[in-house]
């Protein structure tokens, strides 16, 4: 599995420990946003394809997603505070995708972005991502120029 980190630098290939330093990098990332007195629910969103010719990809990844968060939760949350996901189907078309993120954003108010299906919805959702600095978790969508040649910070890719 190569994680593309950014512009100019080699895939790094993960190794003993390493799911853990992610695993620590994404509370971290979600923490920034939280602020000491907040609520006691971090939300978090997913903009992806839940419907049409490449759903089931979507519908995999959201279900992920919620199994992931269930089990942290179970274990008493990040650090004391339940993660909430919101979803919300792209239709694999950059614009619903924009239109998704920004809501979830303003709306949500979300600590943390989870990546669609498609790279081209992709593209769209990590400006803005990049724009309101949210973390951006991209784990299909897997055009290298997503963290190459239009590189923010803001943004990691884990694609198998």
């Amino acid at each position: 599995m190569a994680i593309i980190r950014g512009k100019g630098r080699k895939p790094a290939y993960p190794g003993k420990g390493y799911w853990g330093r992610k695993g620590a990098a994404f509370c971290a990332a979600l923490l920034l946003g939280a602020g000491a007195a907040a609520a006691q629910e971090i939300t978090v969103g997913q903009s992806t394809s839940l419907s049409g010719s490449i759903a089931q990809l979507g519908i995999t990844g959201r279900r992920g997603l919620e199994m992931a968060l269930e089990k942290i939760n179970a274990e008493g949350g990040l650090l004391g505070q339940k993660v909430r996901l919101v979803v919300a189907d792209d239709a694999m078309t950059p614009a619903n995708g924009t239109t998704n993120v920004r809501q979830m954003i303003l709306s949500d108010h979300i600590k943390a972005l989870f990546g669609p299906v498609s790279s081209a919805v992709g593209a769209a959702e990590e400006t803005l991502a990049a724009q309101y600095h949210i973390p951006y978790f991209l784990f299909t969508a897997n055009d290298v120029r997503m963290t190459t040649q239009v590189f923010t910070p803001y943004a990691f890719q884990g694609v198998p």
